[in-house]
């Protein structure tokens, strides 16, 4: 069973008061979602560059360590570029974290967690994430 996890960088694992730098903190409860649902990690963030090899090199180890593709570049038209990744990589599940949901049209809500943009990716988010891709939570 293929979950994929859509990652956007700023306003869920990057903060600024992490400096606009991945946060320990917000990275561990990624982690945790990653490790309790089996997703795979793709980055869809306007971090991306035009490798994934570069765009993991701003990452800290342990994220590079789970991040597996990135959508294509689209300009930043975010949601065409997921999208155009989930016709060429079929999912079973999906999650999206981004701190803009408002970018998503109506066929992706369901699957947008939005992240409060100040606070990044919260212990709440983490527990819909798991949710949305299919793990049982207490």
């Amino acid at each position: 069973m293929k979950k994929i996890i859509f990652l956007d960088i700023d306003g869920v694992v990057a903060v600024a008061a992490s400096s606009w730098l991945v946060s320990t903190t917000l990275m561990n409860r990624l982690l945790e979602a990653v490790r309790e649902t089996d997703a795979k990690v793709v980055v869809s963030s306007t971090w991306k560059e035009d490798t994934l090899e570069k765009t993991k090199s701003f990452m800290p180890d342990a994220l590079k360590a789970v991040i597996t593709d990135q959508t294509p570049n689209f300009n930043g038209r975010t949601a065409l570029e997921i999208e155009d990744y989930l016709k060429k990589h079929p999912a079973e599940a999906f999650c999206i974290l981004d701190d803009e949901p408002e970018r998503y049209p109506d066929h992706f809500q369901p699957n947008v967690v939005a992240t409060n943009p100040i606070m990044g990716l919260s212990i709440k988010d983490v527990v819909k994430i798991k949710q949305l891709l299919g793990y049982k939570v207490a």
